[in-house]
């Protein structure tokens, strides 16, 4: 049962670090868009906060696939990855409150039948 609960959180912690990770990457990419035009420009434009901010969302991402990989030496990859997919939930919950995107009620039911599908994918003794 521990070993369940452990992977758990590791499941848990992976999908934050890497959903922060994209939030924080997009919000970059719309901050560099009206400075760089181009691929050539970019290192260039990416002064201290910038370049901390891309450093930040690649720790970001490289602590999930961490995260990732333990949960997966603690659970079935049956059980953990439908629930790594309702971290699809997350990301467009942040990026209406963090980055202002709007989603259309097509989309928010897109992404409710997505988390329907990865809830019927979970094996029933989880």
């Amino acid at each position: 049962m521990r070993r369940f609960l452990i992977g758990n959180v590791f499941l848990v912690l992976s999908m934050i670090s890497a959903v922060s990770s994209q939030i924080l990457l997009k919000a970059l990419i719309d901050d560099l868009q009206p400075v760089v035009s181009g691929l050539r420009e970019i290192p260039a434009a990416l002064d201290g906060p910038r370049a901390l901010r891309l450093a930040a969302s690649m720790v970001l991402l490289v602590a999930g696939y961490g995260f990732w990989v333990l949960s997966l030496t603690r659970l079935d990859l049956s059980y953990a990855y439908p629930i790594a997919c309702c971290s699809v939930l997350v990301a467009v919950l942040l990026s209406v409150l963090f980055l202002g995107e709007s989603v259309s009620p097509r989309q928010w039911v897109g992404t409710v039948l997505l988390l329907i599908g990865a809830t019927m994918l979970m094996p029933a003794s989880a």
